[in-house]
């Protein structure tokens, strides 16, 4: 309870929000004393782990907090995910593009036809969106504040079917 606390304190002092960490689990474990071969072994204690999740919007200093988080006493730091941030409002802008390339598409192919485009008839999301998955690294321990992330670029995606009239 001590070390889970001085983490959550040194996040704090990092600037991380409270709406930022959150208690992903809780493990007790035996702790357990194999006394004689012949007899079963009798539990002497319990070992606690506390899993947090902790958002760190400012990759670049992922560094910086991982190693006060390990200063204060973290044992491990594992499943950093780079993910979208504003995911839902990128996606309706996704959308917003997505219709409006099939409308320029349908336009295109209806000037080739010598047609004229019409009323859109129906509208159909094609699905959840291409809100890409989080990629996944493992980091076993920080030894320095320098540690990069780099961050990179993820496309978010949606596609539209348009039926119109012509």
């Amino acid at each position: 309870s001590a070390d889970a606390k001085g983490v959550l304190d040194a996040l704090k002092a990092q600037g991380i929000a409270a709406r930022d960490i959150a208690t992903a689990e809780v493990s007790l474990y035996p702790v357990r004393d194999q006394q004689e071969a012949d007899r079963a072994p009798v539990t002497t204690g319990w070992r606690a782990a506390t899993a947090l999740r902790v958002a760190v919007r400012d990759t670049a200093r992922f560094g910086e907090i991982a190693d006060a988080a390990t200063q204060a006493g973290a044992t491990g730091i594992g499943g950093v995910a780079l993910e979208v941030s504003n995911p839902a409002e990128k996606l309706k802008a996704a959308r917003q593009a997505a219709v409006r390339e099939g409308l320029a598409r349908a336009e295109t192919l209806a000037t080739a036809a010598e047609m004229t485009l019409g009323d859109v008839l129906e509208i159909n999301d094609q699905g959840g969106g291409g809100i890409p998955r989080p990629m996944f690294a493992r980091a076993a321990a920080m030894e320095s504040a320098d540690m990069p992330i780099a961050a990179g670029e993820q496309s978010v995606t949606a596609s539209v079917s348009l039926t119109l009239a012509l």
